[in-house]
């Protein structure tokens, strides 16, 4: 599960970043990926009772076994931290 995702209930795709593992089980490190909407297993929660930052609604979101591709990756493996941190400065 994921909380306080801005926007959850109107957004096409939502950034989830995981701790990610080989085949071996060795650590690869995190990576992101960017999840359609419509992903089966994919399920948008109630609005927290907040107006959220800028007034906009925030939802918690629930990923029951989902699958997703190597279309849906954001970057290489294990590079998900550097793009998360590069978004939250171009955000600030």
């Amino acid at each position: 599960s994921k909380r306080w995702v801005g926007l959850a209930s109107s957004a096409e795709l939502i950034a989830v970043y995981v701790q990610q593992l080989d085949q071996n089980n060795d650590w690869v490190g995190i990576s992101g990926f960017l999840v359609p909407r419509n992903t089966k297993g994919l399920r948008i929660g109630a609005a927290a009772p907040t107006m959220g930052l800028r007034g906009f609604s925030k939802h918690s979101i629930y990923l029951e076994d989902i699958e997703v591709s190597s279309d849906n990756l954001l970057g290489k493996s294990g590079q998900g931290m550097e793009i998360a941190q590069d978004n939250m400065m171009f955000i600030r």
